[in-house]
């Protein structure tokens, strides 16, 4: 195994790229730890510290696993050094276990793209140190080969400081809610103030230098890893091209063989389903899609530009909780935003998202008066204080957008369109429950409302 020379402490400066990796593809025996309730990870913790010693230049003192997902197990590791660093290996989506032999492709071109999506958030931590304020963690290293020693790829990087603002949010302060929200909304307020000629996610070139490639947002790619490891996925250089990627994809992987099963399967799972039912839902799902790629085939004729509403931007792909990081002294005092794996760069009306935690869900109805107040407050002020600080996200934020404030004859036409398309749908579909739902539908087409969505409210 070779080494490679241990940077520098972290700090706040740029410094030389981080290390890349390449643990060699060896057979070794590797106990198995229980991942989920489908299926088991393969994990050596001997390995692992066999390599951080390597790739840190110090002996590893102890190795805690302190989060373990569906996809990840997370390690916090200290060294004699005095360092201590976080380690999260990856896993491919276990579909052989969930859904039969028949997806042993999907699970295989699912995992040959670990890789990419581990060394383009690599990327997208190098880029938001050099070009922005944002606490993230140091990269120290990575590996791309899943077969690998340890048992699968890792990330290797500096633990930020702070402890998670999900262990203690219900129980702060308004006052110190408030400190957290502003200084989380002016901290991310910097990723809309970025530049991209187009949309995708970030990608380290062989040179060294940062660029634009394929999307490794889960909305982009999932399926296509599931059907086609080459399928197309960006960059994109338009809200068409993008949305029309989606829907392509989309149909040809609900229209597969695998996706028709994972559609079934998946239903009759959910929701308990009558015989017979999840094939009459299929059918009119399928159709609905259909429409779907019409409309998307139409959208740059009336989409906005760059310019405005599609204006390439830098997206934190889950700004929970736990991915939040403050002052253990200063709980209003945000010291970190981690884990930006899938993060991508996306058009700003997609890019902005309240924050998981202050949107309105169906748990609100537990809440009293005052509490669902709070909330939608600190919502408000998420959104004022975005605005102060980069002032063209009000086009996505106020009531004032140009989707809202400027219906003009060629959207109302459009619009009439897409009605038409539906009724057409509504004709076959074969569920009373799917009948309702496109009824809904059409009827909010036809008297205008569909630009006002729920939960909107201007700061």
């Amino acid at each position: 195994m070779t080494s490679t020379a241990l940077p520098p402490t972290p700090t706040t400066d740029w410094r030389p790229p981080p290390h890349h990796f390449q643990l060699p593809s060896t057979a070794t025996t590797i106990p198995t730890l229980p991942l989920s309730e489908s299926r088991t990870a393969r994990t050596n913790t001997r390995e692992l510290t066999n390599a951080l010693h390597t790739l840190m230049q110090s002996p590893v003192l102890t190795l805690e696993k302190i989060a373990q997902g569906h996809l990840h197990h997370v390690y916090l590791a200290r060294l004699a050094n005095g360092l201590q660093v976080i380690v999260r290996l990856t896993f491919p989506i276990p579909h052989v276990q969930l859904y039969g032999d028949a997806f042993a492709a999907q699970e295989r071109n699912f995992r040959s793209r670990l890789p990419y999506r581990i060394g383009s958030e690599a990327a997208t931590l190098r880029y938001i140190r050099r070009n922005t304020t944002i606490p993230v963690p140091w990269v120290y290293a990575t590996t791309a080969k899943p077969d690998n020693p340890v048992g699968a790829p890792f990330i290797i990087e500096e633990r930020v400081p702070g402890i998670p603002l999900a262990t203690l949010w219900d129980r702060l302060p308004l006052q110190t809610q408030e400190k957290a929200i502003t200084a989380l909304a002016s901290l991310i307020s910097q990723l809309f103030t970025l530049h991209f000629d187009s949309l995708g996610s970030l990608i380290t070139q062989p040179s060294g230098d940062l660029k634009v490639g394929p999307m490794v947002h889960p909305a982009s790619c999932e399926h296509g890893e599931y059907t086609h490891a080459n399928q197309e996925s960006g960059p994109y250089f338009s809200s068409g091209q993008y949305l029309h990627s989606l829907a392509r994809r989309e149909l040809a992987w609900l229209k597969s063989s695998p996706g028709r099963t994972f559609f079934r399967t998946e239903r009759n799972r959910r929701f308990k389903s009558r015989e017979g039912d999840a094939e009459g839902s299929y059918e009119d799902f399928v159709r609905v899609q259909e429409v779907v790629m019409k409309i998307v085939e139409r959208l740059d004729d009336t989409f906005p530009s760059h310019m405005t509403m599609s204006k390439p931007t830098l997206r934190h792909a889950n700004l929970s909780l736990a991915h939040i990081l403050v002052d253990p002294k200063d709980h209003g005092r945000v010291t970190g935003v981690v884990d930006w794996e899938a993060s991508a760069i996306v058009p700003l009306w997609s890019a902005h998202r309240i924050p998981p935690f202050l949107r309105d869900s169906a748990d609100d109805i537990t809440l009293d008066e005052t509490r669902r107040a709070r909330k939608r407050n600190l919502r408000i002020l998420y959104e004022r204080t975005l605005v102060a600080h980069a002032p063209h996200t009000a086009i996505v934020i106020t009531e004032k957008s140009l989707m809202r404030e400027h219906r003009t004859e060629s959207v109302a036409e459009y619009t009439r369109g897409v009605r038409g398309m539906l009724e057409e749908v509504r004709k076959v579909a074969q569920r009373e429950s799917a009948r309702k739902m496109l009824d809904c539908v059409i009827e909010r087409l036809g008297v205008g409302e569909v630009t006002k969505m729920e939960g909107d409210s201007p700061p």
